[in-house]
């Protein structure tokens, strides 16, 4: 067994050969799933990669894909007993590249769809460590997800840490 601090494990796209129900029945031994795939696409595709999926704990979906495709993939996640994380904005995005697509700063983006996320029953939402005291403050309920690399102090306030694998805060 994965120690008590641990929760388990996070698995995307790159499975080497192995299909994602192999993986996560695998992982599943010895711990929590997030798949994380980021979709974001159509409500009906949404549904389908989401359904594929079954077996996970947590998967994660894309906010930008709008308010029709988060609802559709919470209720295809609870479905299959699993909870959706939204991933806000994509890491890979500049603030230029906020400003262009958004029209606005990428941290008064990141609370509108902290708040979408949580308006569509998502139970995580997936942050950067900068804007981890900003949603914390702007939700009320949703567990946050923090997705660093490396553990640092300012991390207090987040539920899970991304850390080569997704470690609870709690010890629960």
């Amino acid at each position: 067994m994965i120690e008590e601090n641990i929760w388990g494990f996070k698995i995307g796209c790159l499975l080497d050969g192995m299909s994602f129900k192999e993986c996560i029945r695998n992982l599943k031994k010895y711990g929590g799933v997030m798949v994380d795939l980021k979709i974001c696409d159509t409500p009906s595709i949404v549904e389908k990669r989401v359904k594929m999926c079954k077996g996970a704990d947590i998967i994660t979906i894309m906010t930008i894909g709008g308010r029709n495709s988060l609802e559709l993939g919470v209720r295809t996640a609870k479905e299959i007993g699993a909870e959706i994380a939204a991933v806000l904005i994509p890491g890979s995005l500049s603030r230029q590249e906020c400003y262009c697509f958004f029209r606005r700063h990428p941290q008064d983006q990141a609370v509108l769809l902290a708040k979408l996320a949580e308006e569509c029953g998502c139970s995580f939402v997936v942050v950067q460590m900068h804007q981890l005291k900003l949603i914390k403050n702007s939700t009320r309920q949703i567990k946050i997800i923090v997705s660093e690399t490396q553990k640092t102090n300012d991390d207090a306030e987040a539920d899970f840490l991304i850390v080569d694998k997704i470690s609870r805060k709690d010890n629960a």
